[in-house]
């Protein structure tokens, strides 16, 4: 009960009422975020330590909330969230969480992904950390989501803080499963751990800031240049995601804006 409001636990004694708060605060959460354009919802987080409800209510319930979920969010996709994968941890948590989206998406409940918490005490081996994925990707068949990177910095080691954050993020990308990471806070006065944080009390940038932008605004960042042909028509090939194009002719410029996601994506611009 220690991460669930106060209120849930004096329904404990009462199924029914429990089940009745727990959807309508799905009800509640969908329809009041709506209106803002989010793309995915963890719709469980962490329920190998926190299991008071599913105690109660019997693991099963959980594929009905994915299904509630999915009725109130259709367009975006729905992740099961929890820590123990891609570090050292336990292997009985990890067997759990797998076990957990395989009975799911067995139930018919729509598991689209799930997320993987990276909170890390020091660097694990690249290597180990695309084996991992490969291994996952095999076994569940759903997207991988990074959902809380950080690495705490281990006696100063600014430095190799900095190269963790450069390979894991590389090995991360690198894999055709993973969509996105999320990077779990970033400034020292606002973060669980403050030597994990990329900027400082100042907003001074860390060295693992400087390689996290190098990455995600530097090598990953489509910026090219390319004149047309006798037809007006050029192509380039452009990292996933929005993009804006600018084109010129005779001192005039039209910018347009297109996304890039698995097929290839055509923008016209007329001058």
């Amino acid at each position: 009960w220690g991460c669930s409001p106060a209120r849930l636990r004096g329904l404990a004694a009462d199924p029914a009422a429990l089940r009745a708060a727990v959807d309508a605060h799905i009800a509640d959460i969908m329809a009041s975020t709506a209106p803002f354009g989010l793309v995915e919802w963890d719709v469980v987080n962490e329920n190998h330590g926190n299991h008071d409800l599913t105690d109660i209510l019997g693991p099963d319930e959980v594929a009905r909330w994915f299904r509630l979920a999915r009725q109130g969010f259709p367009q975006g996709g729905l992740t099961y969230n929890d820590f123990a994968h891609l570090r050292p941890g336990d292997a009985g948590h990890r067997a759990y969480v797998e076990d957990a989206v395989l009975r799911l998406r067995a139930a018919g409940a729509p598991v689209d992904g799930l997320g993987i918490q990276s909170h890390f005490g020091g660097p694990v081996p690249p290597a180990d950390v695309l084996a991992e994925l490969d291994r996952l990707a095999a076994k569940l068949q759903v997207r991988l989501a990074i959902t809380e990177f950080d690495i705490e910095s281990l006696d100063g080691d600014a430095d190799l803080q900095a190269a963790f954050t450069r390979d894991f993020l590389i090995a991360c990308f690198s894999h055709p499963q993973v969509d996105q990471i999320i990077a779990w806070g970033f400034w020292e006065r606002d973060h669980w751990l403050p030597s994990a944080a990329m900027f400082d009390r100042d907003w001074t940038p860390r060295p693992n800031a400087r390689a996290w932008d190098a990455l995600v605004r530097g090598a990953w960042w489509t910026d090219v240049q390319a004149a047309t042909n006798a037809e007006g028509v050029c192509g380039v090939r452009g990292f996933k995601g929005r993009h804006r194009v600018t084109a010129t002719l005779d001192g005039r410029s039209v910018t347009a804006e297109t996304d890039i996601g698995d097929a290839a994506a055509t923008v016209r611009i007329t001058l």
